[in-house]
């Protein structure tokens, strides 16, 4: 008998024939009308999280009340195809649009592409956690736009780390735009961590954020167009996942000799322009 939780017990079964099953005592079954809001909240992978127990997470972001006349003028940008929110900050100009990452390269230099570290393309397992994905992440929209070229140009560049691995978690490597994609520009390769939890995962999403940035000034370019690294088949948090990136370019510009970079970070959905933006509210006080 496991003890999960003061309110719930399960029995594991004691063979393996096909009548053997896991067994919840009734008479123990949590009562979802009675349980705390935050517990109502929560999913099933984040409750084993430290902290998960009590509502907070430890080492996740804050997530402090907005002022009601900026959330409406927020919702309003939202509502708007061309909304979007800029920050100034040393060496960059940061713009939090919202779209299609595609329809924002205009103008730009380089866009960010959430990789896998092996550059492999968007192949995945089919397994049953990615199927909600399939077709909608953003590896798989650039690499369709971008055509077999960028394919191939991946697979011309050497190993880092052995396996077979072209870029560590953490890090970004560059590729020559296609003829369908930035042919005059490049395409960057962030790799993002599989989410566990803020203390393990955070250093690692920062640290890819902070790489594209150094890449994008290398390589030179004005404008540079990035995605919500590490919120799709990597399952980083929302704000977890703003907070990481957002510091991390609080940093960056911090210690950055370069001149103005201009940011382009594109939010797909609303509940990714909600989170973001109130992250964004508390970081950089717009």
């Amino acid at each position: 008998m496991l003890n999960c939780c003061p309110c719930l017990r399960v029995a594991l079964p004691r063979s393996r024939d096909q009548h053997s099953r896991i067994v919840v005592d009734e008479a123990a079954k949590v009562n979802f009308n009675s349980a705390a809001p935050h517990m109502r909240v929560l999913k099933c992978d984040a409750l084993f999280l430290k902290g998960a127990w009590s509502g907070h997470v430890a080492g996740s972001a804050p997530r402090a009340a907005l002022p009601v006349g900026w959330q409406t003028y927020r919702d309003q940008l939202w509502r708007h195809p061309g909304g979007k929110l800029r920050y100034s900050l040393k060496g960059l100009d940061l713009c939090i649009c919202h779209g299609d990452l595609l329809e924002h390269l205009q103008g730009a230099g380089a866009i960010v592409n959430s990789a896998n570290k092996f550059l492999t393309g968007p192949s995945r397992p089919e397994y049953w956690m990615f199927s909600s994905y399939a077709g909608t992440s953003v590896e798989e929209a650039i690499h369709r736009r971008a055509g077999p070229e960028l394919l191939q140009a991946c697979k011309q560049l050497p190993d880092r780390g052995g396996e077979g691995i072209r870029c560590p978690v953490g890090k970004a490597r560059p590729t020559p735009g296609t003829s369908s994609l930035l042919p005059d520009g490049f395409i960057i390769h962030a790799v993002a961590p599989g989410w566990h939890a803020f203390e393990t995962s955070s250093g690692q999403l920062t640290s890819a954020w902070q790489c594209s940035l150094d890449l994008a000034v290398e390589l030179d370019v004005g404008t540079v167009v990035m995605p919500a690294l590490g919120c799709g088949t990597n399952r980083a948090p929302l704000e977890d996942a703003a907070a990481c990136a957002l510091a991390g370019i609080q940093e960056w510009s911090s210690q950055s000799d370069s001149r103005s970079l201009e940011l382009r970070l594109v939010l797909h959905t609303q509940e990714a322009w909600t989170a973001w933006t109130t992250v964004a509210f508390n970081t950089l006080r717009k």
